[in-house]
């Protein structure tokens, strides 16, 4: 098994289906999560399939956040991120370079704030969003 993340909750007691949940309260972490969905479209709100209250609304607001610990999960992550920086030495060495992700300038600057984690640019590692239902994990 790899170490894991030195953010990670080394008291977190894993439940019964192999993770943990652990509340977020840093401050500068949970501002920088709020930075992560603001919206620079307001038009794009209250529109599309997953809108779920009627109504119209011009911001998002970061209400809560948690961390999903899971050492399985962690543990496959690392040996997928040596294989790619395996692939993106191939790449190199052959005078090629890896793909570049496109993201959002401003997701990339919010992102920023999340100093602790460590990302590996050589594979073009980035942050992505999406959304969990409460009753999946919680």
């Amino acid at each position: 098994t790899s170490s894991r993340p030195a953010y990670w909750s080394s008291r977190t007691a894993f439940r019964q289906d192999g993770f943990s949940l652990v509340r977020l309260h840093d401050p500068s972490l949970l501002g920088a999560l709020g930075e992560m969905i603001r919206v620079e479209n307001a038009s794009a709100l209250s529109r599309g399939r997953d809108v779920r209250e009627p109504g119209s609304y011009t911001a998002l607001q970061l209400a809560a956040a948690w961390r999903v610990e899971n050492p399985f999960l962690w543990d496959k992550f690392v040996v997928y991120r040596a294989a790619m920086a395996s692939y993106a030495a191939r790449v190199h060495s052959r005078d090629d370079e890896m793909p570049r992700v496109q993201v959002r300038p401003a997701l990339v600057a919010a992102a920023s704030g999340l100093e602790e984690r460590e990302l590996v640019s050589a594979i073009n590692e980035t942050y992505l969003m999406h959304g969990t239902r409460p009753e999946t994990v919680l």
